[in-house]
């Protein structure tokens, strides 16, 4: 397990210095990234060494973890992309899924990693603050902002209001 993690290690650390050669996209990212480990040291509000300390390995980690799961990105919506993945033989999308659960198995080791790193200072909450998925947005497809409620995410039967609403069900 240890050479696994020093394995996957190593590549990241190679991986970097490629992408820090990019040059005016890369330079946005980069100040991007900084704007978020910027924000998530007043999240955790953190006192001014710390934060000092926690910034650049946020940075780092952030982009560490862009480099692992951008090849493994494909497009999830679209008709083009859908005849893309039509067109694949069945031995092209078995290697495409395997390449999704190789590059989220690096993931998680390198959250297991930079978690042991960030606990030398961090509290067990900060560190849940980082490494925990953001809470989902409501799902906005067809239009709909309520999360997969019909009728303007009122609950059905009545919409919350006296008398019922609509008693007919769904339109």
């Amino acid at each position: 397990m240890k050479k696994t993690l020093f394995i996957i290690l190593m590549a990241c650390t190679l991986t970097l210095p490629a992408l820090a050669q990019r040059s005016d996209k890369r330079g946005d990212s980069k100040a991007r990234t900084e704007k978020q480990a910027e924000t998530m040291a007043q999240r955790l509000k953190l006192d001014d060494a710390t934060a000092e300390w926690f910034k650049p390995i946020y940075v780092e980690m952030q982009d560490t973890l862009r480099a692992v799961k951008r090849p493994s990105q494909t497009p999830q919506t679209g008709e083009k992309s859908e005849k893309k993945r039509e067109e694949l033989t069945e031995l092209q999308a078995a290697q495409r899924i395997e390449d999704i659960f190789t590059a989220a198995e690096k993931e998680v080791a390198l959250k297991r990693i930079y978690y042991k790193r960030l606990s030398e200072k961090l509290t067990q909450v900060q560190l849940l603050k980082i490494f925990a998925a953001p809470a989902s947005a409501p799902s906005r497809q067809n239009g709909n902002a309520s999360g997969g409620n019909r009728g303007g995410g009122f609950p059905r039967g009545g919409g919350g209001f006296p008398g019922g609403g609509f008693q007919g069900g769904d339109f």
